[in-house]
């Protein structure tokens, strides 16, 4: 009976953790996509090309 329970409990947690993967990666996903939504509208500022060249990256480094 104990073999039993500690492999359904085994099984909780790691449906658990991989669950738990899952989201923090959807709301990572999201929040780079925002982020480079946010870059283009702000920099492009409706042109299909940048010229700002490579000083964006110093710039949100800081």
């Amino acid at each position: 009976m104990e073999n039993r329970t500690g492999n359904n409990m085994q099984n909780i947690i790691e449906t658990s953790q991989k669950q738990a993967y899952q989201a923090v990666n959807t709301v990572l996903l999201q929040r780079n996509w925002l982020i480079g939504y946010r870059i283009a509208e702000e920099e492009l500022q409706g042109e299909n090309r940048a010229e700002y060249g490579a000083g964006v990256i110093q710039k949100l480094a800081k």
